[in-house]
């Protein structure tokens, strides 16, 4: 993602500032786009598709995004 959306920016202050990070955990997990979007929800009530996590991250050398 080239400049942060206003969904993002306000997604990151719900994660403490740290949203690209916690993607990144959760990919390193090997956590799917669904199961992320679904434990962002979880964990800090951030309600976004499997879409707008793609759109988040960049893709992984496996091609899923």
């Amino acid at each position: 993602m080239r400049t942060p959306s206003p969904q993002f920016r306000m997604a990151d202050r719900l994660a403490g500032g740290k949203l690209a990070l916690i993607i990144a955990a959760y990919k390193a997990e090997g956590l799917s786009l669904d199961a992320i979007a679904r434990r962002l929800y979880a964990d800090f009530g951030i309600e976004v598709t499997r879409q707008t996590v793609a759109n988040w991250c960049p893709p992984s050398p496996e091609g899923e995004a």
